[in-house]
């Protein structure tokens, strides 16, 4: 809505005021100016310190992201090394047995044959047949031996 009405105002022009109170207004309005001049400052330096602390924190986003995924992987890798530590024990401990089982069949079988031999011919002659076949497996000459491979024959 329109006003209709014409408002008369009075003007003061030229109005000289007492040396002291303008001296104290325009303190005062100087440390008003101050006052805000340090409040924005104090709020531009905070925003910096935070903004510097934000790049920081993004500058070590990399790192900080390397390492949760070190951290997960660090289980993983020592899963596996302990799987296959486990899966070499017990490989050794098959192979182990089975060479035992092995050593232990030849020497039953060996055994076995000593004693039907022993039947068969009796001690004395049992003992002369072992003791020739050691010496002879002692004596044998094999390719590589110095005889050997000058040509020479027995």
């Amino acid at each position: 809505m329109p006003h209709d009405g014409q408002g008369r105002g009075v003007y003061i022009q030229d109005v000289v005021l007492p040396d002291e109170l303008v001296q104290v207004l325009t303190q005062r309005e100087i440390a008003h100016q101050e006052r805000d001049t340090y409040t924005q400052q104090r709020i531009a330096q905070e925003g910096r310190v935070q903004l510097e602390a934000e790049r920081g924190r993004a500058d070590m986003q990399h790192d900080l992201a390397g390492s949760e995924v070190g951290m997960q992987i660090a289980p993983n890798r020592s899963s596996a090394r302990k799987s296959k530590a486990d899966g070499e024990a017990a490989f050794i401990r098959e192979t182990g047995t089975a060479r035992g089982a092995e050593v232990r069949a030849v020497g039953l079988a060996r055994a076995e044959g000593y004693e039907a031999q022993r039947r068969a011919l009796g001690e004395a002659a049992t003992a002369v047949i072992q003791l020739d076949r050691r010496t002879l497996a002692r004596a044998a000459v094999r390719p590589g031996d110095s005889c050997y491979r000058r040509g020479e024959s027995f």
